[in-house]
């Protein structure tokens, strides 16, 4: 009986090798390889290996200022931002967004920490005709940091919503703002896959801003407030994400699973 069993093991650890070259199992991959690559909403998604350009439609390809390079990042290459060079990526436009539902998702490893009330914008977006902003910011206040997930109506008020978080030099860290239109409007914060909460906002603004997206800056007028550290696997939505859809394209990043693998185990042929 023991015999037996043996083989049944030796005959079934066999097999999962033999697959392995064709099979990926808990690797991490990632929006490139989740099932929501396919969604109609998609706006644009950058997946940063060696440029801004975006690899759903064409109305979203960014272009660098002052010179941002593409070194190794979460998945394969990303975008490096310096606060010293002003370097930051932009597309002069709104993207199609103007104030209603809205989503954007990408990964952040911090370069410097902000220091005390700097603030410095991680991604902007905005939009001239309704004169509304989304952005989000990295603040720092008194030796500690905080995020602001906000909807900025121009002159009118910036509705935010604020969590303490330390963001880590180390590791990358997923964030995500999410924007609901229906009723009082509600703005969505995420940091890796899980709600911060929410701050409500409904309506435009009167005041100007630019038609502009971008990482690592602030656009509205001249550039400024950059971000320092690194990007990768941007991805913008023309609708609000639920919450289990932005778990999931941290979880897949995370732990694997799902949608089809990047490359062959020991192959460098692309699997997507």
């Amino acid at each position: 009986m023991k015999t037996n069993v043996f083989k049944r093991i030796i005959f079934i650890v066999s097999g999962l090798i033999a697959l392995s070259p064709f099979v990926s199992f808990g690797v991490a991959q990632e929006f490139n390889s989740t099932s929501l690559l396919t969604d109609p909403s998609i706006l644009a998604y950058h997946r940063l290996e060696t440029d801004g350009t975006s690899t759903v439609g064409t109305i979203g390809n960014m272009s660098g200022s002052g010179v941002p390079t593409f070194p190794a990042a979460k998945f394969g290459n990303g975008a490096s931002s310096s606060e010293a060079s002003s370097q930051y990526l932009n597309v002069t436009s709104n993207l199609g967004v103007g104030g209603g539902d809205f989503s954007v998702c990408f990964w952040y490893k911090v370069g410097l920490q902000p220091d005390n009330a700097e603030n410095d914008y991680l991604v902007f977006q905005g939009n001239n005709t309704s004169k509304t902003e989304f952005h989000i910011d990295y603040i720092g206040t008194a030796g500690t940091h905080d995020l602001n997930f906000v909807r900025t109506r121009r002159i009118v008020a910036d509705d935010t919503l604020t969590t303490s978080q330390d963001l880590s030099a180390a590791t990358f860290t997923h964030l995500c703002l999410t924007y609901d239109d229906d009723g009082a409007g509600t703005i969505t914060g995420y940091v890796n896959g899980a709600s911060q909460g929410t701050a409500a906002s409904s309506g435009t603004g009167s005041g100007a801003t630019t038609d502009n997206f971008g990482l690592a800056v602030n656009l509205r007028g001249t550039p400024g407030e950059f971000a320092d550290g690194l990007f990768d696997d941007n991805v913008v939505f023309s609708r609000t994400l639920t919450p289990g859809e932005v778990s999931s394209i941290y979880d897949t990043a995370v732990a694997g699973g799902g949608g089809c693998n990047r490359k062959l185990r020991g192959v460098g042929v692309s699997r997507c």
